[in-house]
């Protein structure tokens, strides 16, 4: 009883301290961090948000309109958002145009290179563009620019393709060069590491190149060489090596004549395929059916081995087929 009135004395000594209605801590504090301002009173907010570490991201939504953050999709890839902004990024793209060649003034030696854009084998990213057209010597050794030679190693000879590389370096710097390979690595000039075929041409006996044209990754010859004249096609499929780009496979677009030798069939044919016998009004068909009395001809269009070779087959022995190589699509171009 003693206990209980004591502390009832005290109470009543500190009574002052408490005097004035009662009032929520809310209402008597001030500064930062008061609930019913959800932290809108913080006076440093960037501060703040520096120190809890969420960045600055933390201000904007997710979606692809405007001050949106993208987020990428169930694949990982990026949304459809406009990227006209972007600078400075290495596409990846295989997008081409222009580099067609031509013979130029000295049409046995020079092959002009219109203005163009090509992604360069050696990495499959970096782009190389020809800000204008280019002409390169085949007889003389490789110098940089316009009207000097292309021969990046060795001499130029004779009957031998040659394949045409646009050259360039780190720095921007694009030229072009000749080599008989399809990897010029090991003989591109000092400071160039990019490269990308654009063409493929041929030497006659002289050295000098054979005469074309190109449209896209057509080429046409201007004379159409015979490349086969054979009075021996039997039943065993049998190679022959025709007019076009050794090194890579091509379409050829071919000219056949056969001479009248009665119901002979036979056809011509991918090498890497295998060899069916031909038939008549049944599977796999015959290209060419001769007959009594009548020579016959056509077109044909067939893809070769790296060898420049095609295959042909007869269903009869010396039977009797001439080839004609009026060109060829360079599919490994688009």
């Amino acid at each position: 009883m003693k206990k209980l009135t004591l502390l009832l004395c005290l109470l009543l000594a500190l009574q002052p301290a408490f005097a004035g209605p009662y009032l929520s801590p809310e209402s008597k504090l001030t500064g930062d961090m008061l609930s019913s301002k959800n932290l809108s009173d913080l006076k440093d907010v960037p501060q703040a948000r520096q120190n809890l570490g969420i960045g600055t991201a933390a201000n904007y939504d997710v979606g692809t309109g405007a001050n949106n953050i993208v987020q990428l999709d169930g694949s990982g890839a990026l949304p459809a958002v406009d990227g006209s902004n972007l600078t400075g990024i290495s596409s990846g793209s295989t997008e081409r145009y222009g580099c067609i060649t031509s013979n130029h003034t000295d049409a046995s030696h020079d092959i002009q290179i219109t203005a163009g854009y090509r992604v360069s084998t050696s990495d499959h990213q970096t782009g190389m563009t020809l800000a204008s057209a280019m002409v390169k010597r085949i007889d003389a050794a490789w110098a940089a620019g316009t009207g000097n030679g292309g021969m990046l190693t060795g001499s130029v000879a004779s009957g031998t393709w040659y394949h045409l590389f646009l050259i360039g370096k780190a720095d921007g710097t694009v030229d072009a060069g000749f080599y008989t390979g399809l990897d010029p690595t090991a003989v591109l000039p000092s400071g160039y590491t990019l490269y990308r075929r654009v063409a493929s041409v041929k030497t006659d006996g002289s050295a000098n190149i054979l005469a074309f044209h190109q449209i896209g990754n057509r080429f046409i010859w201007d004379a159409t060489p015979m490349d086969l004249n054979s009075t021996t096609i039997g039943t065993t499929a049998t190679s022959h090596t025709i007019s076009v780009p050794s090194g890579v496979q091509v379409i050829a677009h071919l000219n056949w004549e056969a001479d009248a030798q009665g119901g002979k069939d036979m056809n011509v044919f991918y090498p890497g395929k295998t060899a069916e016998t031909p038939a008549y009004n049944a599977a796999p068909g015959s290209m060419v059916r001769t007959n009594t009395g009548n020579n016959i001809t056509g077109h044909i269009d067939i893809l070769t081995n790296t060898s420049s070779q095609i295959n042909v087959i007869s269903t009869a022995t010396s039977s009797k087929l001439r080839l004609f190589t009026r060109g060829w699509t360079d599919i490994s171009l688009q």
